[in-house]
């Protein structure tokens, strides 16, 4: 895929040049043949004819400088629009190599312990370790489905929101108890009794999967925030993890991104997770955003305005 990307560049920039080559050799053409017609015209004052040449000749430059920008523009906007384009195609197969490993890891799992239960006569406690293992791994499997199949809906025109008065910190509190991690401790500052009208199970999951990245990358603690100053909500998710980068902040919200590169990434992830949480947030009215933590990691900030 490289190969063929730096080829199609390269072929971009030789036709660029050799364009701009043509257009000075067509330029450099007229105005020569200006020049033969009006010393070939009868003038009474040889000023008049030297006249003519430089009015011809303006003419000439300014119409060709109008039209070298235009070709400028069109080949920056071609160039820019087929960057997009191959950062996508990347994106993508990132996205194929890493959803490729999430679902091949827990279907392996799953199977070697349905096979092991099979082969051999476990006691009760191997037993039931077995099968919340391959209950667990099923629920990896459906909740990576899940998000698939809602970021597909969400491309969708007709996909819309169904909203209802929520009280928000109670939500907030069980999907935090619900995400309890056994080697982090989730904390919470929530305000008491914050109300607003939201699709309660799309902020689930725009919150949840805050969490779950959290956790992904934090080391000993994530603080679940939640507070209300006057007609402002503000919902935050902090961590202490490794932080972001300041020039990835805002590519980490597009569809399929993710820092790194899937052969050296530890992390598990498709890059749907924070293009959900954005999308959702913004169908709320909302404007999520994330900055360093004041002593190390990310805090990821979600704004509301209640009407």
């Amino acid at each position: 895929m490289k190969n063929r990307i730096s080829k199609t560049l390269t072929i971009f920039y030789i036709l660029c040049c050799y364009v701009l080559l043509q257009f000075g050799w067509w330029a450099y053409q007229l105005v020569q043949l200006n020049k033969e017609n009006i010393s070939l015209t009868p003038f009474d004052n040889g000023h008049l004819a030297e006249r003519e040449f430089l009015n011809k000749l303006f003419m000439i430059f300014g119409e060709g400088v109008v039209f070298l920008i235009l070709i400028i523009i069109g080949a920056a906007y071609i160039l820019r629009s087929f960057r997009r384009e191959i950062q996508l195609a990347r994106r993508q197969q990132n996205f194929l190599l890493s959803i490729t490993h999430e679902l091949k890891t827990p279907i392996s799992t799953i199977k070697l312990y349905l096979q092991t239960l099979l082969k051999r006569d476990l006691d009760e406690v191997k037993k039931k370790e077995a099968i919340d293992t391959m209950l667990d791994e099923n629920e990896r499997l459906y909740s990576l489905v899940g998000k698939m199949l809602l970021a597909a809906k969400m491309e969708d025109s007709t996909f819309s929101l169904s909203k209802e008065k929520v009280n928000v910190s109670s939500l907030v509190l069980k999907i935090a108890a619900r995400l309890r991690s056994n080697h982090l401790l989730i904390e919470t500052n929530l305000d008491d009794n914050v109300e607003m009208n939201i699709d309660s199970e799309a902020i689930d999951t725009a919150l949840s999967n805050l969490i779950d990245n959290a956790i992904k990358y934090s080391a000993e603690k994530i603080l679940v925030s939640l507070t209300q100053t006057g007609k402002q909500i503000v919902l935050s998710v902090a961590d202490d993890g490794q932080g972001i980068a300041d020039e990835e902040k805002e590519r980490i919200f597009q569809r399929f991104y993710r820092v790194g590169s899937e052969d050296t990434r530890k992390t598990k992830g498709t890059g749907l997770g924070l293009y959900i949480v954005k999308t959702l947030v913004e169908m709320h009215n909302g404007v999520i955003s994330v900055s360093n933590n004041s002593s190390k990691g990310s805090i990821f900030a979600i704004q509301f305005n209640v009407d």
